[in-house]
């Protein structure tokens, strides 16, 4: 298995020598409820370089090194287990493969060519989407749908979406949108103002005036961002009683006044139902979400990745080309006829 192996935490420097690509023996059991996936993309997300660099060690563990990290996923089924009856050897399917193993601490692994996944947190890859672009959605349209629908947005609702440019506010944006939001602001740099425009949002540069003096009243409010004073920005700006506050990146603050803003949802993703996955590729395919691709590097090159996601302004997603689709589909082709490998379980891996 060839795998992004993060020796130990890269620190603030994003230090390169501690996360290299290396050959690892394949030792991961296919169990009866799992699927085994030949990864052909992945992606780079904000907290991706947070973990890598420890920042998140406390929050998010991991049992040992080495460790692979990594939590999009894009690529072909290559085995599943007994109970696992949705899918086949070569269907092209996605998912956001972060868990945690039973004593809390972190799994993930989508930056190897082969990962294991229960069934449960699998979905079809849409259709229409190139596997570079598939790869680079799972958790920011997981998140971005669940911000949406947690905030309760009805059809004619005015939303607005702060860090509308980046990989989930993107997705926020058309999300809304496809949920009938009459008008969709959106915070951008005047020079991401054309992109969130074709997404369906009124451009707002956060550089030029604060959002809460441009939109005089909201249903909605998402936060991709946490700048400072953003509660009370939104509790100016949101329907006093059917006005709702979801922020994916803030936490609830003790001496917050939940008077003030008495519908506030502070979230963490939830990628244990695949019916989400599923909604997902329906906007796909019916061509109402995609996600922007600031760039794409190779495998070996992830620690450059992650210091151009650490420096912000990152348009939609980095994705992480980790395998050819051709190699992919040949693995799921040999495993149809080769036997399971009986092998321990590397599950710190």
């Amino acid at each position: 298995m060839k795998a992004a192996v993060l020796k130990g935490w890269m620190g603030e420097e994003l230090e390169a020598s501690a996360l290299g690509v290396e050959e690892l023996p394949w030792a991961e059991e296919c169990g009866v409820e799992d699927v085994e996936i030949a990864v052909v993309s992945s992606s780079v997300n904000p907290v991706d370089w947070k973990f890598c660099s420890g920042k998140l060690a406390s929050r998010l563990p991991v049992s040992a090194f080495p460790f692979v990290p990594g939590m999009d996923v894009a690529g072909v089924v290559t085995r599943t287990g007994e109970r696992a009856t949705r899918f086949k050897p070569g269907d092209e399917v996605w998912c956001d493969a972060v868990a945690r193993n039973g004593d809390r601490t972190m799994r993930m692994g989508a930056w190897a060519d082969r990962i294991v996944v229960p069934e449960f947190r699998v979905g079809l890859k849409p259709s229409n989407l190139p596997f570079e672009v598939a790869g680079a959605l799972p958790l920011v349209g997981l998140t971005a749908l669940q911000a949406v629908r947690r905030g309760g947005l009805m059809p004619g609702a005015t939303a607005i979406v702060l860090g509308g440019s980046g990989g989930v506010g993107a997705c926020v944006v058309q999300i809304a949108k496809s949920f009938g939001a009459a008008k969709i602001y959106a915070t951008c740099s005047a020079a991401n103002a054309d992109l969130v425009r074709s997404l369906g949002a009124e451009p707002v540069d956060y550089r030029a005036a604060a959002w809460s003096d441009v939109v005089q009243r909201a249903d909605l409010v998402v936060d991709t961002v946490g700048e400072p004073g953003t509660l009370e920005k939104a509790a100016r700006v949101l329907h006093p009683v059917h006005g709702h506050f979801v922020s994916i990146v803030l936490s609830r603050s003790p001496s917050f006044d939940k008077t003030k803003l008495p519908n506030a949802h502070f979230i963490v993703t939830n990628n244990d139902d695949s019916n989400d996955l599923d909604e997902l590729k329906a906007l796909c395919e019916a061509g109402e979400l995609h996600v922007p691709l600031h760039a794409r590097f190779p495998l070996a090159r992830l620690p450059d990745a992650l210091k151009l996601s650490r420096a912000g302004h990152v348009v939609g997603k980095i994705a992480v080309d980790v395998q050819p689709l051709d190699h992919a589909r040949a693995l799921a082709s040999s495993s149809v006829s080769s036997p399971p490998p009986a092998s321990p379980a590397a599950s710190r891996l």
